[in-house]
């Protein structure tokens, strides 16, 4: 389970103001982010036209990041705080260390298999029978209760707190439903946003900290019965390196030049939704649109053997 200092909690609370919480929304948002091309990358590995059940699956995950990270954007811009989509950041490779100092599942680029996946969810605080840890069982240390103490503080704060440009806040009517990805101007807007986010209905009343759980909105139904229910097939997973980074690869071979431009698309992605986000929505067309060769890129980098059996990967780095 991803574990997240107390710490973090405490100075949640003790902010004063909106602008106090950016750090710890930017953080959040390049969690969320990050957890990106683990799904994918584990989708990828899936031989196409196989384990369909696993391979919606992840493409849901991917699709629930993103939309947290959506969400966590608008509440940036919101309260004057832009959200900061920089390749420095967001294209570091992997295996990625935590933000903020967390601890406990790590992010890596690994094919899939049920195991690595169960962790996954664990780190999205999304999977069932969860083991509760001593922290855990202090309700301070996951990162649903981080998500739960910032909203917190959005309801005490009030709607005076949200000042920020209405222009800049982002919806895709195409990949998301209003329910899902929506605007927020307001201190509920927000509030419900984090629920969302965290996949629990409220946060806790005053003298009780036991908010009642319920399923992320968008997360298929499928995972909360996941691995055990869902048929797969580990014949058809394919055998990629872990944690690829670009320089595995030699110089001028096939396999390093559809890496190497997959992490130029990478980084064009990355760089259209900090503009998107930032008050050029015109960009989110391209974003997509690379998002489209990435998966292109991707099926031809997993079919060239790199060595004995194990295959090439992308490595979502900068280029």
């Amino acid at each position: 389970m991803l574990e997240i200092p107390l710490s973090w909690i405490t100075a949640v609370a003790t902010c004063r103001s909106a602008r106090g919480l950016q750090p710890h929304l930017q953080a959040a948002l390049e969690l969320e982010f990050g957890l990106v091309p683990v799904c994918l990358t584990a989708l990828f590995s899936l031989r196409e036209r196989s384990n369909e059940a696993t391979r919606s699956l992840l493409y849901g995950l991917a699709m629930d990041r993103m939309l947290h990270v959506a969400l966590i954007a608008n509440i940036l811009n919101a309260t004057c705080s832009p959200p900061r989509f920089s390749p420095q950041k967001l294209a570091r490779g992997y295996p990625l260390p935590l933000p903020h100092g967390a601890t406990g599942v790590g992010l890596s680029l690994r094919k899939f298999s049920p195991d690595h996946f169960h962790g996954v969810l664990l780190a999205s605080d999304q999977a069932p029978g969860r083991i509760p840890t001593k922290a855990a069982e202090r309700r301070a240390s996951t990162l649903g209760a981080f998500y739960r103490a910032i909203a917190a503080k959005f309801e005490e704060f009030g709607d005076l707190a949200f000042v920020g440009d209405p222009a800049l806040q982002f919806v895709d009517a195409i990949s998301y439903s209003e329910r899902d990805l929506f605007r927020v101007s307001d201190a509920a807007a927000a509030v419900r946003a984090l629920q969302l986010i965290s996949g629990r209905r409220g946060v806790a009343r005053k003298g009780t900290d036991d908010p009642e759980p319920v399923a992320p909105t968008r997360q298929p139904t499928a995972a909360n019965e996941w691995p055990e229910a869902l048929e797969f097939k580990p014949s058809a997973v394919i055998n990629i390196v872990e944690n690829s980074r670009a320089a595995m690869y030699a110089a001028g071979s096939p396999a390093r030049a559809l890496v190497d431009a997959f992490n130029a698309a990478y980084c064009d992605v990355v760089a259209a939704l900090d503009a998107t986000f930032n008050g050029r929505p015109e960009r989110y067309e391209g974003a997509i649109s690379n998002m489209y060769r990435l998966t292109s890129l991707a099926r031809s980098i997993v079919a060239i053997e790199h060595r004995d059996g194990e295959f090439a990967a992308p490595s979502f780095e900068q280029a």
